[in-house]
């Protein structure tokens, strides 16, 4: 099995366009009726933020998630 070179090259230009293009897409869609096309319309309508539990599963889901991503992020990298 061969193995990928690290790091890969022009990772950073795919990941820019991986972001850049969702990001380009959500604008798209957000020019629109509000039709749950955007991904703020779709995580409050799976959320149910319109209600208490939602609004408190929604806030405890995105704490653990920015939890998660703040320790993914400080890391320290093993040589």
């Amino acid at each position: 099995m061969t193995k990928l070179p690290r790091p890969l090259p022009r990772a950073s230009a795919v990941w820019l366009g991986i972001i850049g293009g969702a990001a380009a897409l959500d604008y798209w869609c957000d020019l629109g009726d509000p039709d749950q096309d955007t991904l703020s319309e779709f995580t409050r309508a799976v959320f149910c933020v319109h209600t208490t539990t939602g609004k408190v599963a929604f806030t405890a889901a995105l704490g653990v998630g920015a939890t998660w991503l703040h320790s993914h992020i400080l890391k320290e990298i093993g040589s």
